[in-house]
């Protein structure tokens, strides 16, 4: 596109939503958000796939609210957004810890008629769980099941990381069981989020039990860090037994 400049030959609408999602393509974040930018200034029309690719390098370079401010112009434009806008909406909604504007999407969309992807869905959960709305980010996880959408460690680890900050013990010990059940491996971020939990329960039996758990399978790269062993210190804290 650079060099289509140089040499004055005339750039359009459709040469620079390409030159935008291949740079967002790319990862290249800056670029994109570059080259929108000179495409409003020359008041051309973007796409909605140029739309779609600088909301998600909006969330990446984190500029949360201008990919909110982007889904509006979307609608001012009366552009109809696609799963991609929505997911980048969403998103820039959970790194901005605003899960009641995550959920306004999620009811858009479906107004829309789209039919959220396990992405979203595990976007949705910890932006519920960032709120501290440990319930809707249980409702979430089992919408997923429902829908026929396949669970993996991502949207496990959000819910129970939801569960653990709402002091949900027994809840996210059922998940992890409901994990191994599946042959879903858990990761550090899983047995920490367990032991911590059984912690704010005051199961210091439990907690000692999956740190063991842990130390076993240390050759499957899942070995304790700073936080696990901080839990499960304060669980037998807690419990008397240290």
């Amino acid at each position: 596109l650079q060099q289509m400049q140089w040499r004055a030959i005339n750039v359009g609408t459709l040469e620079y939503c390409a030159a935008i999602s291949g740079c967002a393509g790319a990862r290249h974040w800056a670029e994109a958000l570059h080259w929108f930018a000179e495409l409003q200034e020359r008041r051309q029309q973007p796409n909605i796939v140029a739309y779609s690719a600088i909301m998600i390098a909006c969330v990446k370079s984190h500029e949360f609210p201008r990919s909110l401010a982007l889904m509006e112009d979307l609608r001012e434009r009366r552009l109809k957004p696609n799963i991609l806008c929505y997911s980048a909406a969403t998103h820039a909604c959970e790194k901005g810890h605003q899960w009641r504007h995550a959920l306004h999407l999620f009811d858009r969309m479906q107004i829309d008629a789209l039919q959220p992807d396990a992405v979203l869905f595990c976007i949705l959960i910890s932006a519920c769980e960032k709120g501290q709305q440990w319930s809707r980010s249980l409702h979430f996880f089992e919408q997923m099941g429902i829908r026929g959408l396949e669970h993996d460690v991502v949207s496990y680890n959000a819910t129970m990381s939801a569960c653990e900050k709402g002091s949900q013990w027994t809840r996210t010990i059922a998940l992890l069981s409901e994990m191994r059940a599946r042959n879903i491996t858990p990761d550090v971020i899983t047995h920490n989020a367990t032991i911590s939990s059984c912690e704010k329960g005051q199961q210091w039996t439990l907690s000692l039990h999956v740190l063991s758990v842990m130390q076993r399978n240390s050759m499957d790269n899942i070995r304790p860090n700073m936080i696990t062993y901080n839990a499960s210190i304060s669980a037998c804290n807690k419990g008397q037994h240290w």
